[in-house]
């Protein structure tokens, strides 16, 4: 293997700096560019034939509840950082983290802070993300099928075109979140807040609205309702805007309305 030298103060000396290791190793997996550039300046394999690298933590500390920004992984690779599958992060500590893409399998992310964090087209199938916190996260062609997002945050997330078929979203916030397109077949809905969210295009074939609140929410002709029983119901609660799409009102207009405020 041949040896790279760096400058102190040129991008391959700061990544040797951040690959020291002082304190205790955080294994972390990145795209493949990344991992090649940063085994070249110095950080260890975390085994052999994967993009998996290990960087120091603080003492004291572990992957589960470290702050991403804590790492000495520089800012500009850090925007990159993916954390792999099955990892432990309850709690964890990632708002604003770039984990587009990233590969979150089953993770364990149970309260994790992850508002505004970039996951445009993240695998988070079957993860649990109970009570985790969502706002304004960038979930755009994010993979959540069969996911647990029990209480979670969900308010002004963006899930244009998410894959949510399955997933257990009980009691969840998604408050002004966009569902444009979004898959949520068989989705379990029950006692979510829906206020103002956005349901053009999106597929509600099979969910379980039980108790959902749908005040201000918008809807087309392309969204489809769990069945006819509910598309009636929705259209009967629901005004027509000048645009062509239809919002629901917050006042319903019957018992029967789904419509709780």
């Amino acid at each position: 293997m041949n040896r790279v030298r760096a400058r102190p103060d040129s991008v391959l000396g700061q990544l040797a700096r951040a690959a020291q290791p002082r304190w205790p190793w955080l294994r972390v997996t990145l795209s493949p560019f990344w991992a090649q550039v940063l085994l070249a300046a110095g950080a260890r394999p975390a085994a052999p034939d994967t993009m998996a690298v290990v960087f120091p933590v603080p003492p004291g500390r572990d992957s589960g509840d470290v702050d991403v920004s804590e790492t000495t992984l520089p800012a500009f690779a850090r925007s990159g950082l993916q954390i792999g599958p099955d990892q432990d992060l309850r709690n964890a500590k990632l708002a604003g983290a770039g984990l587009s893409n990233a590969n979150l399998q089953r993770a364990d992310l149970r309260g994790a802070e992850l508002y505004e964090a970039h996951l445009y087209g993240a695998d988070l199938r079957a993860a649990d993300l109970s009570d985790a916190h969502l706002m304004e996260a960038i979930l755009v062609e994010a993979d959540l099928r069969g996911t647990h997002l029990e209480g979670a945050d969900l308010a002004d997330a963006h899930l244009i075109d998410a894959h949510l078929e399955g997933a257990h979203l009980e009691g969840a916030d998604l408050t002004g979140a966009d569902l444009t397109r979004a898959y949520l077949t068989y989705a379990d809905l029950t006692d979510a807040l829906m206020i103002d969210v956005d349901l053009r295009g999106a597929d509600l074939t099979g969910a379980d609205l039980t108790g959902a609140v749908l005040a201000e929410a918008v809807w087309d002709e392309g969204t489809t309702w769990p069945d006819a029983e509910w598309a009636e119901r929705l259209r009967v609660a629901s005004e027509q805007l000048p645009d062509g799409r239809w919002r629901v009102r917050a006042e319903g207009v019957s018992e029967s309305a789904p419509v709780l405020v």
